[in-house]
């Protein structure tokens, strides 16, 4: 996932992604689109020390400069959870039930990673074939 398509799912969680069918436009979505990388950079920070990226000790910074294109840096799973974390920080001046609502998914789903077992080959020394062991 990149970081318009977070945009994008937030966008779309938050209600303001059309109006009768019909797309707003980022000018109408400034502010929020404004605040976004911010945010974004936040969540993967938090969601990475939950989960280290592979031969990285932390994700690349996002700020404002950062291009729409730029993919985010943890695994898929991860990067899912991302968008209520956005959406619950971007709508809180406006609608702070739903934003409320927004971050206790976030915090619910969370607190159900899981970190990934590391297999490794264990050699059968009587013979036999070699088997993954967790």
């Amino acid at each position: 996932m990149n970081l318009g398509q977070v945009k994008t799912k937030v966008t779309q969680i938050i209600r303001e992604y059309s109006n009768n069918g019909s797309l707003i436009g980022a000018g109408e979505n400034a502010d929020y689109l404004l605040s976004m990388n911010g945010f974004i950079n936040d969540a993967q920070f938090e969601l990475a020390a939950k989960r280290k990226i592979p031969n990285k000790a932390f994700p690349d910074l996002i700020d404002n400069s950062t291009a729409d294109s730029k993919e985010l840096e943890i695994e898929l799973d991860l990067q899912m959870l991302i968008p209520y974390y956005v959406a619950g920080h971007v709508i809180i001046d406006e609608n702070p039930s739903l934003a409320q609502f927004f971050l206790d998914e976030f915090a619910t789903k969370t607190r159900k990673i899981k970190t990934k077992a590391t297999i490794t080959t264990a050699t059968n020394v009587y013979g036999g074939f070699d088997c993954g062991v967790q």
